[in-house]
């Protein structure tokens, strides 16, 4: 009898009712299956998500109310529709919350198949010891690390980097690339447009230098966002102070056509 290909894990975001696109309620655990599935390599009529958590991150929502879903699914009944998504007929959901919770569970995938450094597509880059850094240089390749003072790192666009221990750094330079840490005294940095950043320990800063982006700090943190400055033709920046007018692990942005006023992202 031959034996079954490895699970694997794909990502997702919904919407705070767990609605995704064409009206499909996903749950918040267990088995999910899609009703209306068809194998051919094509948007729509299944499951979809980003295998093993590599793929186009504008496919996702970076909303501050966005569940974030793990599923796992057999390997071999995975679509590949193109570089950046799969879909699938059915899984388990094993994850419904944060992009941190997310992001800890899909770098075990990485580690299994990274290097330390990387620089092709979708190549991911994973680390377990203290001070072990990982770097990644092609697009959608994720780099994670779990151990104290270990910095993570990417270049390439969609590329999201994740951190876990005390005082790690994580930082990425693509449009669209998200950072997130755990620990404390670890500061989460992005640089291209529409890069969310975000920390949860204590003492934190995210930083923002790209336009567009959304920040959240924990307790004791402070966030950075940049804007433009219509009058003068600069970028600026403004900082905030968690405890000094914003709430800890709230996402924030500039607020739209503002002069650099911070307001809860989901604030329309």
């Amino acid at each position: 009898m031959p034996r079954m290909k490895k699970p694997e894990l794909v990502l997702r975001t919904c919407n705070p009712d767990m609605l995704s696109y064409g009206g499909f309620r996903w749950p918040t655990s267990g088995p999910v299956e899609a009703p209306d599935w068809d194998p051919a390599p094509k948007c729509g009529q299944g499951l979809h998500g980003l295998r093993r958590g590599i793929g186009d991150y504008d496919l996702l929502s970076i909303a501050p109310d966005a569940k974030w879903l793990v599923v796992k699914v057999r390997a071999d009944e995975l679509v590949a529709i193109d570089k950046d998504k799969v879909k699938f007929r059915r899984g388990e959901v094993v994850y419904c919350g944060s992009i941190q919770g997310a992001f800890a569970l899909v770098s075990k995938e990485w580690a299994r198949i990274a290097r330390h450094s990387t620089t092709g597509l979708g190549a991911p880059a994973s680390t377990a010891g203290d001070g072990a850094p990982a770097s990644t240089a092609g697009d959608g390749a994720p780099a994670s690390t779990a151990g104290p003072w270990a910095p993570a790192s990417t270049a390439g666009p969609w590329a999201p980097a994740s951190t876990a221990g005390d005082g790690a750094p994580a930082s990425t330079a693509g449009d669209g690339a998200p950072a997130s840490t755990a620990g404390p005294w670890a500061p989460a940095s992005t640089a291209g447009l529409r890069a969310p950043a975000s920390t949860a320990g204590e003492c934190s800063t995210a930083v923002c230098l790209g336009l567009d982006g959304q920040a959240r700090a924990g307790k004791k943190g402070a966030i950075v966002l940049t804007w433009w400055d219509e009058t003068t033709g600069r970028q600026r920046l403004t900082v905030a102070y968690v405890g000094e007018g914003i709430e800890a692990h709230v996402w924030y942005r500039i607020r739209p056509g503002s002069q650099g006023i911070i307001e809860p992202a989901g604030t329309t």
